[in-house]
């Protein structure tokens, strides 16, 4: 079944950048979830202080200054 979605225009231009030649936009949200599955995973089972767990915005920013 196919299912039209929007996106902006500077998102479908970063999909078209990264789009592996004869791959559809389909194959490639595909493949992109795969990435973000695994990285999920990797993510959940780190402890709460690695740097890929999600920090709150202004925690993040205040680290990125402070280097």
């Amino acid at each position: 079944m196919n299912k039209t979605i929007k996106v902006e225009d500077q998102v479908y231009d970063r999909l078209e950048e990264i789009r592996e030649k004869r791959e559809t936009f389909s194959e490639c949200v595909e493949r992109l979830l795969k990435v973000y599955d695994t990285i999920k995973t990797v993510s959940d089972t780190l402890g709460p202080s690695h740097y890929l767990k999600e920090r709150p915005l202004v925690a993040a920013q205040t680290e990125e200054t402070a280097h």
